[in-house]
């Protein structure tokens, strides 16, 4: 890749070479340290390759020696390039303001990307990053990403690990919302292994730091299970310092689930009819602009919204997107579910919950779920019992309240 950039830069010809010894012209050409690239033979006998600008001149002692003739089939490179439009003054000052223009949105945030959430959706912590942090145009040297990870952590109590960080134009936030068992992750901070939710321990394993609990034992939401600081005492017991270091281990806890979860009998199905009407906006700096909304009669529509983000690349967004809007009409029909289908449906979206949870790393150990079905609605109560990782990372404070640096 370089070498290209490097030729482009300097300028190199496509050459033909004909005549009496080629091949003394090449073993020349070698001796000298003549560097020529892709050699080919053509059907009339002669060969094409590719030399460097400076190189071209070189040769010309060579071919009289040999007896061969060279002649430039084509001409590459940037030397070439701005001699052809040399005479195309407003091209290179367009050019050089779009590299302006480029430069300038690269120092702004333009998009958010999460990934990693389940329990919580993107667009509400994107809403609740926009809402407290930053919004799209906000300059990248005032993002406090360290100060984000750890509001964000203390925001959203399902989250055990978080990392924030600044790629092109782009915040990525990177979520963990359990810490399976030998996960590691990035964190060269400071930092305590706490319980994220309340549980009884059964397991701990213990790889940087001191452990804080014991198995079976009983722990609060908040509470340090293995802790990132260590002291170090002397024969007499007295402490001679304490050393600060990203606590890291595996903690397993049975902790409980609450389960409710309800529907009516009587419900809507949607059946469209195939009329839909399509129209398109562009947002721009972070506005939006609908040049035209067409008008329709639907009683009963659903509408659609597909956002097309203009990118540079995966990392380099530009405030720029188009938005493509769909209406598609429906008819409302009333349905009714019988008990067998509704305690069907029930079961079905209970294991979907169940699934979720697995898809985690939880182990389910016990299902204490009833569904009642009545007349009016069917309900899904009760509580799942699970082992599962509770641990979640929070920094350690320092003695003025702020976190280590």
């Amino acid at each position: 890749m370089l070498i290209h950039i490097y030729y482009y830069v300097l300028g190199y010809l496509k050459v033909r070479l004909t005549g009496y010894s080629p091949e003394r012209f090449f073993n020349l050409c070698s001796n000298r340290e003549i560097e020529i690239r892709e050699v080919k033979a053509d059907e009339e006998g002669g060969y094409v390759f590719l030399i460097g600008k400076s190189e071209y001149e070189e040769i010309q002692p060579l071919l009289e020696k040999t007896r061969t003739h060279a002649e430039v089939i084509d001409q590459y490179g940037l030397p070439y390039f701005l001699h052809r439009y040399r005479k195309r003054k407003l091209f290179f000052l367009g050019f050089l303001l779009c590299l302006f223009i480029v430069y300038g949105l690269s120092l702004f945030v333009w998009d958010i990307q999460v990934t990693g959430a389940h329990q919580y959706s993107k667009e509400e912590m994107i809403d609740y990053v926009q809402e407290k942090y930053l919004t799209f145009g906000t300059l990248k040297s005032k993002v406090n990403c360290a100060k984000m990870e750890e509001d964000l952590r203390e925001h959203y109590d399902q989250i055990a690990w978080i990392s924030c960080e600044l790629k092109g134009t782009q915040l990525r936030i990177q979520v963990k919302e359990t810490l399976k068992q030998n996960e590691d992750v990035k964190n060269e901070m400071p930092c305590d292994i706490v319980a994220r939710k309340a549980g009884i321990i059964k397991s701990i394993i213990t790889r940087n730091g001191t452990p804080m609990v014991k198995e079976e034992q009983q722990v609060k939401k908040g509470e340090v299970l293995i802790s990132g600081t260590i002291h170090i005492y002397d024969d007499t017991n007295t402490l001679l310092e304490s050393e600060l270091l990203p606590a890291q281990g595996d903690i397993m806890a049975q902790t409980v689930y609450a389960y409710e979860d309800s529907f009516t009998m009587s419900y809507y199905e949607k059946e469209y009819t195939g009329n839909k009407k399509t129209y398109y906006g562009i947002e721009l700096l972070g506005k939006s602009y609908i040049p035209y909304t067409p008008k329709d009669s639907y009683q009963s529509k659903d509408q659609y919204e597909e956002w097309i983000p203009i990118r540079v690349g995966h990392t380099y967004s530009l405030p720029i997107a188009f938005t493509r809007y769909t209406r598609k009409e429906f008819k409302p029909v009333r349905k009714q579910y019988t008990k067998e289908t509704a305690n069907k449906r029930a079961k079905e979206r209970l294991q979907k919950f169940i699934e979720g949870l697995s898809e985690k790393g939880v182990e389910i150990v016990k299902n204490n779920v009833t569904i009642v079905v009545d007349g009016e609605s069917c309900r899904a109560e009760g509580t799942i019992t699970v082992i599962e990782s509770i641990g979640k990372i929070r920094q350690i404070r320092n003695n003025s309240g702020g976190t280590t640096e």
